[in-house]
């Protein structure tokens, strides 16, 4: 074998090959390697998904282990594999267009003898403008500063899993959160009341 032919095999033997959704080119200036978007997807817990602008469906999200549901029926439909849609008439909106798809977590009271104080009860899918306040709609106050989930009555808290955006002409989504959840309750000086929700 002349000097040639090793040159051409070696080139042969450490040329880049296309594969799926990847190509090589030659080109005068070397080979140029380009990355086609690849078509996998990622499904995860709290994964949303918009039905036009009146209601979303997710993948099953934990809470503590507890089951997320919309309605007292799980995210992935329980047993009957009814999969449970959010319906809203009206948009809950800040005045920035923003709005929230939360899990909302109802924690046993601190003084409930049959529970742990502050286990998670229930873990209910809820869309509202601002997740730190009450009824769900904004009050123009900024709740957030100190981190966490601001306490609401009832032994409540939210966490958004998705962000939703008003544009012009439709409503876009953003998730939030990929994983499943764990929840923790930071306590007030007198050792009962909630200062704050922390999800992690």
């Amino acid at each position: 074998m002349n000097l040639r032919d090793l040159l051409h095999r070696s080139e042969r033997e450490s040329d880049l090959r296309a594969g799926p959704s990847v190509g090589v080119f030659r080109s005068p200036f070397g080979r140029i390697v380009r990355f086609r978007r690849g078509q996998a997807s990622f499904e995860h817990p709290w994964l949303a998904t918009l039905d036009g602008n009146k209601g979303a469906t997710f993948l099953q999200g934990l809470v503590n282990g507890k089951k997320a549901t919309i309605g007292g029926i799980p995210l992935d439909g329980g047993p009957k594999h009814r999969v449970p849609q959010l319906r809203w008439k009206d948009l809950l909106l800040d005045a920035d267009g923003i709005g929230w798809l939360c899990v909302e977590v109802t924690c046993s009271a601190p003084d409930d003898k049959a529970h742990t104080p502050w286990s998670v009860l229930s873990a209910e899918m809820v869309q509202v403008g601002d997740p730190n306040t009450n009824n769900g709609r904004p009050d123009g106050v900024f709740h957030m500063a100190a981190g966490g989930a601001k306490p609401l009555s009832g032994h409540r808290a939210r966490w958004p899993v998705a962000m939703l955006q008003q544009r012009r002409d439709s409503l876009d989504l953003f998730q939030v959160v990929h994983f499943n959840l764990t929840h923790r309750v930071a306590l007030q000086k007198d050792g009962k009341s909630a200062q704050r929700h922390f999800f992690f």
